[in-house]
């Protein structure tokens, strides 16, 4: 005897919905292989000093076009979730970035690379998304 679940899972057509035309990468593995060499090549990059002698950038504008492209590959293939992605660019900012630019000359604080992700508007429109989340699960 057929269940009318087995029925309706025969029979059903199949939908176009956005899950079912996602296209596949290969594997967790293949992607982050790919993610690693691109990171290497863009290391690699940097320490030729390729962005430096190609379009004439500084040292710290070269680090920075490397943290872009880090950060877009990262948003891009989505290997890690997006706001682990934003702390790793404030990191790279404050680690790598931050020293070349103190080098030049230019006394810069790590505050500088922080205060725009913590202003008193951003925590605002944190504070609601926390109160709306709540009032959502316990509504």
């Amino acid at each position: 005897m057929t269940s009318l679940r087995n029925i309706i899972v025969h029979y059903a057509p199949q939908t176009n919905s956005v899950r079912s035309c996602r296209v596949k990468w290969g594997g967790a593995s293949r992607r982050i292989t790919g993610i690693s060499v691109f990171l290497l090549f863009v290391f690699a990059a940097h320490e030729n000093g390729f962005f430096q002698n190609l379009w004439g950038l500084s040292e710290a504008q070269g680090v920075a076009l490397n943290i872009l492209f880090i950060a877009g590959v990262l948003w891009i293939t989505e290997l890690v979730p997006l706001f682990v992605t934003s702390f790793i660019i404030i990191g790279l900012q404050v680690v790598w970035l931050l020293p070349l630019i103190n080098k030049t000359g230019k006394v810069v604080e790590s505050q500088a690379f922080l205060s725009p992700f913590f202003s008193n508007i951003i925590l605002l429109f944190l504070g609601g998304f926390v109160l709306s989340a709540t009032l959502h699960k316990y509504d």
